[in-house]
C-alpha cells in the first residue's frame, strides 16, 4: 500500500459543480440548504480517518431525510460522464495517483469509495473519500461488507512506510528458484495496525502478484548473473570470490531498491537473494 496526500478538494465545490446543471429543482434546493452538513460530515471524515477511528462512522440512508441514496449516487454519475461540468474533479482526484495505492502497480483508472456510497451516502462525491486505484483492486473491494471495508488500508491517512514489513522467502529447485512474500510485524507498530496490513496484503493477493514480478525479475537477471559468475572464474578468482562478487552485485541491487522503496517487492526479493548461501551454490551448478 502506498500513501498518497490528501486531496485539496472539498465536497462543497464538488456538490456545487455536480447541481450546477440538474433539471430536479428539488434536489438542487436540497442539496444547497445541506451544504453545512456535507462539511461538517467531511469535517468528522478527516478527523475520524486521521485517528483512525473511521470504523465509528455510522452508515445510514439519506442526508437529513431529505436527499436519498440513489439522488447521491446520481450526482456522482455526473462526475463520472465527461460531458458534465463536475467531471473535472473526477479527473483530477483520478491523476493524483498514476499507480494504484491499494496494490502499489496496476495503473489507476477507476475511483473506489473507501466508505461505499450505497452505505455512506453522504460521502458519495466526498474527495477524501475518493480513492484512484486499478479496476482490479476496486473489484477486490466491492466484494467486501461494509466492516470488511474498514480493515483495509486507507492510501490517504495510513502511513506503512514508516517501517519495514514486506519479506521475501526463497526456494531452491533444481531448475529454477521460487519467491514467496510475506508480512512481519514491525516493533514499533501496534497489533491493530499490523493486523490491518495483514488483512490489506491477503485480500489484495498481494504475494500473488509480487510473486509474479519476482519470477520475471529473476528470470530476466538469471543469463546475467550466471555470466557474471563464470567471468570471475574465468579470471582466475576462486568459487569464494566468485560468490562474494555475486553478493556484492545482489547487495548493491538491493540497496538502490531500498533507497526509493522500503516495502518494494524487487527489495525484498534481493535482500532474500544476497543472504542465501545455498542460492549462490545453485547459481554455480546450474
Amino acid at each position: 500500500m502506498r500513501k498518497l496526500p490528501p486531496p485539496t478538494l472539498s465536497s462543497k465545490e464538488v456538490l456545487i459543480s455536480c447541481i450546477s446543471n440538474i433539471m430536479d429543482n428539488t434536489l438542487f434546493t436540497d442539496v444547497n440548504s445541506n451544504l453545512s452538513l456535507y462539511e461538517s460530515a467531511e469535517k468528522s471524515y478527516e478527523r475520524k480517518g486521521s485517528t483512525g477511528n473511521l470504523h465509528t462512522i455510522q452508515s445510514h440512508s439519506d442526508i437529513n431525510g431529505q436527499i436519498t441514496k440513489n439522488q447521491m449516487m446520481f450526482l456522482y454519475n455526473k462526475m463520472v460522464k465527461k460531458e458534465n461540468p463536475s467531471r473535472d474533479f473526477y479527473d483530477i482526484l483520478l491523476a493524483s495517483s498514476r499507480k494504484c495505492p491499494f496494490c502499489g502497480y496496476g495503473k489507476s483508472t477507476t475511483l473506489d469509495h473507501f466508505l461505499p456510497k450505497s452505505s455512506f451516502p453522504i460521502y458519495a462525491v466526498t474527495p477524501i473519500n475518493l480513492v484512484p486505484c486499478c479496476k482490479d483492486c476496486n473489484t477486490t473491494k466491492l466484494a467486501k461488507t461494509t466492516d470488511e471495508e474498514l480493515l483495509f488500508l486507507h492510501p490517504y491517512f495510513d502511513n506503512v512506510d514508516d517501517s519495514r514489513w514486506l519479506y521475501c522467502e526463497i526456494g531452491i529447485y533444481p531448475e529454477t528458484v521460487g519467491f514467496r512474500f510475506k508480512v512481519v510485524k514491525p516493533s514499533n507498530w501496534d497489533k491493530e495496525k499490523f493486523d490491518r496490513m495483514q488483512y490489506h496484503f491477503e485480500t489484495f493477493n498481494l504475494n500473488d502478484l509480487f510473486m509474479n514480478f519476482a519470477t520475471e525479475e529473476f528470470s530476466d537477471n538469471l543469463f546475467y548473473l550466471k555470466d557474471l559468475h563464470n567471468s570471475c572464474l574465468q579470471n582466475g578468482a576462486t568459487f569464494t570470490e566468485a560468490a562474494l562478487v555475486i553478493k556484492d552485485d545482489l547487495n548493491s541491487k538491493y540497496i538502490s531498491c531500498q533507497y526509493n522503496l522500503v516495502n518494494h517487492w524487487k527489495t525484498a526479493m534481493y535482500d532474500s537473494l544476497r543472504s542465501s548461501d545455498v542460492f549462490i551454490n545453485w547459481l554455480k551448478n546450474y
